[in-house]
């Protein structure tokens, strides 16, 4: 029988700002796990590359693939270089996908 898994997400903190300064907003969240959930963290590459810095082009390259990915990591997360995962997995995957960047459509290896 498979055990439940349970994230919770923090609460955002309140920001207070005056007019005369700058609002900056973070995409922070912090994720509460059970000591017996562990979160695993698999650095990727893109190639032809795209800067780590780019992390919405980064994104969109998984919305192909998405259901490929999902099948191997199942529930996961991407930031610049990192997809995170609850599943461990143990081989390399490699995924295809294609991106259009200024009405040229270029494709692209997830490894």
């Amino acid at each position: 029988m498979e055990s439940q898994k349970t994230i919770d997400f923090l609460p955002n903190p309140k920001i207070k700002a005056n007019f005369d300064q700058v609002k900056v907003y973070a995409n922070l969240f912090g994720i509460r796990l059970t000591k017996e959930i562990k979160m695993y963290q698999y650095p990727f590459e893109v190639n032809p590359e795209i800067a780590k810095e780019n992390i919405p082009i980064r994104q969109k390259l998984f919305k192909e693939p998405y259901k490929q990915v999902k099948s191997k990591y199942g529930f996961f997360l991407i930031d610049g270089d990192s997809l995170y995962s609850l599943e461990k997995v143990e081989e390399i995957q490699i995924f295809d996908t294609t991106l259009r960047i200024k009405k040229e459509k270029i494709n692209y290896e997830i490894k």
